[in-house]
């Protein structure tokens, strides 16, 4: 009963929430003229995040939650935080970032790192079995999700993705690409 509300939560408010969270930041580098400033340079991290940020829930949509897939998701979100620092060190010293962009950095930290504590604990006997402890082996096979999430919530997801982070942040790195060959002519 606590696994399935804590799975409701993660699925219905936090992954949502992260979606909107990323639809803000990508409007504050608007707002900021990101194009005149870090350029795509900065942008491609963005591209770079979103597909870490990918790589640990796409598989946590579609597959079975074990082992591997706990292993895979603590390396995205990693890689995450390592792009994020890069991120940070570039934009700094090019570009003005508001108290607002700085609250949506922080949560775009808390809320991956919220859902894969939670995702963990709701899955504590494989989380062990990567270290060799607790009552199962570790499964490290790739299976289907069973049953699966219903279609519907899949694809509201992934479109809800696509239209709220993808084609926000691909439109930022074409807009950075463009003035920044503009100002090279």
């Amino acid at each position: 009963m606590a696994s399935t509300l804590i799975h409701a939560f993660v699925l219905l408010v936090l992954l949502p929430a992260w979606l909107l969270v990323g639809l803000g930041d990508w409007w504050c580098h608007r707002r900021t003229r990101i194009e005149d400033t870090a350029g795509p340079r900065e942008s491609a991290l963005h591209l770079a995040l979103a597909g870490e940020a990918a790589v640990a829930v796409l598989p946590a949509l579609f597959f079975e939650i074990n082992a591997l897939i706990l292993v895979v998701i603590v390396v995205a979100f990693v890689a995450h935080e390592l792009t994020t620092t890069l991120d940070f060190h570039i934009a700094t010293p090019a570009r003005s970032i508001t108290p607002l962009e700085m609250r949506l950095h922080d949560y775009l930290t808390a809320i991956p790192f919220a859902s894969m504590l939670l995702i963990f604990a709701t899955h504590t006997e494989q989380a062990l079995a990567i270290f060799g402890a607790g009552s199962e082996n570790a499964d490290w096979g790739l299976r289907w999700k069973s049953p699966q999430l219903p279609l519907s919530y899949l694809v509201v997801w992934l479109l809800a993705a696509g239209c709220l982070n993808i084609t926000p942040f691909l439109e930022e790195f074409l807009r950075c690409l463009r003035v920044s060959y503009a100002k090279k002519e």
